[in-house]
């Protein structure tokens, strides 16, 4: 028998690739004979980057970004040099998992840490073909985007020109 194990992440506990050895464990104790084939998935929003990653065998780029409330952090993303990919989640950056929940004022966050990643790659010769980007969680009759982040997304690009043209 040949199984394909192809999980999505465990939202909060494990990676796609944990899931999908940690179920390639318990299907050899019930069929030790069994071929598995491990092909971790992901949705587009979290642990995209990270399924990427291990898929093109890319490694990790590091780069100083700001977090929603525009504090310093590190912050990461999949490199494949082969073709100079660079493969990032806004939510390194701009996530919810970055603040504190008393921290969490939508009227306070932004996403200019998101801009500073693809600056960051950029740099290292990449070109933004194409920035996807997923709302979810929003109840119905919400605005998808604040007066704030149309705003910034205006003047974003104009900002990290002039940073760029300083260094």
């Amino acid at each position: 028998m040949h199984v394909l194990i192809a999980p999505d992440k465990f939202k909060g506990s494990l990676s796609a690739r944990e899931v999908a050895e940690n179920i390639a464990l318990g299907l050899r104790d019930v069929l030790p004979d069994a071929k598995t084939d491990i092909v971790p998935m992901a949705d587009g929003g979290e642990g995209t980057a990270e399924v990427i990653f291990g898929a093109l065998h890319g490694s990790w780029a590091n780069c100083r970004a700001r977090d929603p409330l525009g504090r310093q952090i590190e912050a990461r993303y999949a490199w494949i040099a082969d073709c100079k990919l660079a493969v990032m989640e806004m939510s390194e950056a701009a996530g919810v998992r970055r603040l504190a929940e008393n921290e969490r004022d939508p009227l306070r966050a932004n996403t200019f840490g998101v801009g500073e990643m693809l600056f960051d790659a950029a740099r290292h010769g990449c070109r933004i073909g194409e920035v996807p980007i997923i709302f979810v969680e929003r109840r119905q009759g919400q605005s998808k985007l604040s007066s704030n982040v149309i705003v910034e997304s205006i003047i974003m690009p104009w900002r990290l020109k002039l940073r760029g043209a300083r260094h």
